[in-house]
């Protein structure tokens, strides 16, 4: 009886884990039901209801959108509901999306580390977290409140992660060779449908495969690689087709040029300019408060996974100790020395910055790491820093606390003054020298083979996050002048994922270095249950933190539902020029889309000569 009782106490207290760490996701879903249309929602809808079609199809096509996947989806998405009912859905939709894709591919990931035990908790936990993270991590709430934005840019995101996970399934198991072809094919296809939603989200899709088919070479998959390749390719074939598809588009051009010509952006084309605007943009993108905290939240789950499920008994490869890092610490030094000159550009420009914390804290820790740097090869040989580090494992367990501390509360500080993020991007690149410090120390006694299997995950992981930043910021600038923050909705992902896989790494190698070194198994638990707090203390934080729009929201649904009504009776009563009150909060204006403004297009909607927001109609 008393067994029965532990094994139900023991799967309860699982899934309150599973519930908790999913309260994040849950409740950016239940803020989903409070979005409404706006902005060019009502041109989509409109078109779709009054033309449909090919008709609708060509009108896009011709005048400014070659996005084909997109304007099919609106034509057969309209007949399913009334279009005031689909945005109030449509976010829960994508996030439960994106949550099965990332459920598939952590299972099969977790799977191949052969880790069977609580895999599907395990599983939901790190889908859930990982989802969190990435959608408090997006840059404007346009990529997933806006419906038009997401579907543009964030619905196909949840498309490629379920293609991959379809892909690594089907390259594990055993099949003809007429089955290849046709998977290959169905795989073309479908990057073609996924990436004709946009043509930024095909152009990162595209970058995306292309990177993945040359980090397939980093890793020994045995048999599965051939596979793996052949359907990455056949993907890779239709993200190349779906981008010159839609740059083919007459529309396109027109849009870009018309864009240029009426902006007051206008596009830069200067290499020179170009790469320095690219630089400093990136860096301030880089240093986005809620990518900060989807990297920490997803490093200490990664940390606390690989400490608690992750085993290894292996024994030390002889005649190798522990070894400072030459590469990481002559980067880190190259980082601190080369930022000298941009933080006095940043103070020039902008002199109140000087009276800020977050510049003092910076200009603190850079002096103080080139002088620690300079200490170190100054006073100390490395023979002796060797010597140091391989006499006592306790030292070493004081290092990697230390470092992982210093990470953490540079990750934190930096979300302190929201009004700066050059300076935060700084702080965060910092941390993650750090980050590759300690892991280089960690791997610096191990085989090359495994050295090289950790290490280039960790780069590629890196790699796929700078990518995904400057890509879109390249091509911003240089069609329109400026960068629109939501089409980087799989930006936010990759840097939480790339957090996670930093986490498994340093997690796995602490702890086979602590066992060859003898150190007392109680420190790693301690690094268990501070990692975990970290995690509860970061998404509970996340929690109460967003959980303070709902008010604000629920007020903005029920004025739009009430504006709405108000419309739709004024037009049935024969009124063809309506007035409106304004909304209180203006979830549109809140997140950038100024969805009331577009009254040239709404009253097409609705079907009425002109609609006007009246001032003195306000409560």
């Amino acid at each position: 009886m008393r067994a029965r009782f532990r094994s139900h106490y023991r799967m309860l207290a699982k899934w309150l884990v599973a519930l908790l760490a999913s309260l994040p996701i849950l409740l950016f879903a239940y803020l989903g039901q409070f979005s409404r249309m706006m902005g060019d929602d009502y041109a989509r809808f409109a078109t779709a209801m009054q033309l449909g079609g090919r008709i609708n199809f060509l009108y896009w096509w011709n005048t400014w959108d070659g996005s084909f996947s997109g304007i099919l989806f609106h034509d057969v998405i309209v007949p399913l509901g009334a279009p005031p009912h689909i945005p109030r859905v449509f976010p829960s939709v994508v996030m439960a999306l994106w949550w099965v894709g990332l459920f598939w591919l952590i299972w099969l990931a977790l799977a191949e580390l052969r880790i069977r035990r609580n895999r599907i908790l395990i599983s939901v936990v790190l889908a859930s977290l990982t989802a969190g993270a990435a959608v408090n991590a997006f840059y404007t709430w346009e990529s997933i409140y806006w419906y038009t934005a997401c579907v543009d840019n964030t619905l196909p995101v949840g498309g490629l992660l379920i293609y991959l996970a379809c892909v690594f399934v089907i390259a594990r198991r055993p099949r003809a060779r007429r089955f290849d072809a046709l998977a290959a094919a169905a795989g073309s296809l479908g990057c073609l449908v996924i990436g004709g939603f946009s043509e930024m989200y095909v152009a990162l899709q595209f970058v995306y495969l292309s990177l993945l088919l040359a980090g397939i070479y980093v890793f020994d998959l045995g048999s599965q690689r051939k596979s793996i390749i052949v359907f990455l390719a056949a993907g890779w074939c239709g993200s190349l087709a779906a981008l010159l598809l839609q740059l083919s588009a007459p529309g396109v051009s027109y849009r870009i040029s018309s864009a240029a010509s009426g902006s007051v952006f206008q596009p830069i084309r200067t290499a020179g300019h170009l790469v320095l605007k690219t630089f400093e943009t990136s860096l301030e993108y880089i240093g986005h408060p809620g990518g900060i905290v989807g990297f920490a939240l997803m490093l200490a789950a990664g940390l606390a996974l690989a400490l608690t499920v992750c085993r290894t008994q292996v024994r030390r490869p002889r005649g190798r100790n522990l070894s400072m890092a030459r590469g990481p610490l002559a980067l880190g030094l190259l980082m601190q020395v080369g930022y000298i000159p941009f933080l006095w550009h940043s103070l020039r420009d902008n002199a109140a910055l000087g009276e800020t914390i977050l510049f003092a804290s910076a200009v603190a820790l850079t002096s103080a790491i080139l002088s620690f740097a300079m200490f170190l090869l100054m006073i100390l040989r490395r023979q002796q820093i060797e010597a140091w580090l391989g006499e006592y494992g306790w030292r070493l367990v004081r290092l990697a606390a230390g470092i992982l501390c210093f990470v953490l509360a540079l990750a934190a500080f930096a979300q302190l003054p929201r009004e700066n993020w050059t300076i935060s991007g700084y702080l965060f690149a910092t941390a993650l020298v750090w980050l590759g410090g300690l892991l280089a120390l960690l791997l610096s006694c191990e085989d090359e083979e495994w050295t090289k299997l950790v290490g280039r995950a960790a780069i590629l992981a890196i790699a796929l996050n700078l990518v995904s930043i400057v890509v879109p910021i390249v091509t911003g600038l240089y069609f329109n002048g400026v960068v629109y923050a939501r089409v980087m909705s799989s930006t936010a992902l990759i840097q939480a994922l790339a957090g996670l896989v930093w986490g498994l790494c340093i997690g796995v190698q602490m702890q086979r270095v602590f066992q060859w070194t003898q150190v007392d198994l109680a420190w790693l638990n301690a690094f268990k249950a501070a990692s975990t707090i970290v995690v509860v203390g970061i998404a509970l934080g996340v929690v109460a933190n967003q959980a303070r729009l709902i008010p604000d929201f629920a007020t903005y649904a029920r004025e739009w539902d009430e504006r709405h009504q108000h419309i739709i009776q004024a037009r049935e009563s024969g009124e063809r020029e309506i007035e409106v009150a304004p909304l209180s909060f203006d979830l549109s204006g809140f997140i950038a889309a100024d969805g009331h403004a577009f009254d040239s297009v709404s009253p097409y909607f609705y079907r009425v000569e002109s609609i006007v927001i009246a001032e003195d109609l306000a409560p």
